[in-house]
């Protein structure tokens, strides 16, 4: 390996592949997208053409933010529980062991 030279900056520390395990990912493709948010491309292009969803274009390929992706889900409504009546209210009653 030939001398640095005294002005040059130190080599920087080789990063280990266990390391890069660990990293955040930032940015997601359309499958990891759909994986994530639980949903079909096509559902995905429509988010997007749509404006609910933003992507970024990076060399020709759409890509989607971790964060975008979580602010969508954090944005949708929260389900309300149903309550239940007849045969399933008797089945989770009789499971709990009392009457409904």
């Amino acid at each position: 390996m030939p001398p640095r030279a005294p002005d040059a900056p130190p080599d920087e520390a080789p990063v280990a592949p266990a390391a890069l395990a660990v990293l955040p990912k930032f940015l997601l493709t359309t499958d990891q997208a759909c994986y994530a948010l639980g949903i079909k491309s096509s559902k995905l292009r429509m988010l997007t053409a749509d404006g609910e969803i933003e992507a970024r274009e990076l060399g020709g390929l759409t890509m989607y933010l971790t964060t975008e992706c979580e602010r969508y889900a954090n944005s949708l409504p929260v389900r309300k529980p149903k309550a239940l009546s007849g045969a399933a209210a008797k089945a989770v009653a009789a499971k709990a062991g009392r009457r409904p």
